[in-house]
């Protein structure tokens, strides 16, 4: 990948995983700007909410990117702390919340629907004793 050179640049941070790579700028106008080869980096960045924290500026992912993100790690590593902070967020952000066929979309995408299912069903517990006041 070529990333062009820009004389407003004031730092760039480049990683990669197993599914490309990813740069973000930062200009000296403080404007982020991402280049990444994965089509659903280029998606959670672009979703990204930003907040300050403790005076300082934090970008944060959507509760969507980081469930389809951890059910990426969890078909790749098969760790099971992936799916259990699956569950956790699905649990605490509430089935209302959430935009499942965005969720959807990207576990379709990614082969992880089956164990989006899974995840789903023991979320659904919380939700109901959630729903019955326990």
């Amino acid at each position: 990948m070529r990333i062009p050179a820009r004389r407003n640049m004031r730092s760039a941070v480049y990683w990669s995983n197993v599914w490309g790579v990813c740069v973000s700028l930062k200009t000296r106008r403080g404007h982020h700007e991402t280049v990444c080869t994965d089509v659903h980096d280029q998606s959670r960045f672009a979703r990204r909410k930003r907040l300050t924290l403790l005076a300082r500026e934090a970008w944060l992912p959507t509760p969507e990117d980081v469930i389809v993100q951890k059910l990426r790690w969890n078909k790749v590593g098969r760790r099971s702390k992936d799916f259990d902070d699956v569950v956790s967020v699905m649990a605490v952000q509430g089935e209302a919340v959430l935009d499942w066929p965005y969720i959807e979309k990207w576990c379709a995408e990614h082969g992880t629907l089956e164990v989006l299912a899974d995840a789903k069903a023991e979320a659904a517990r919380v939700w109901e004793d959630d729903a019955a006041g326990g």
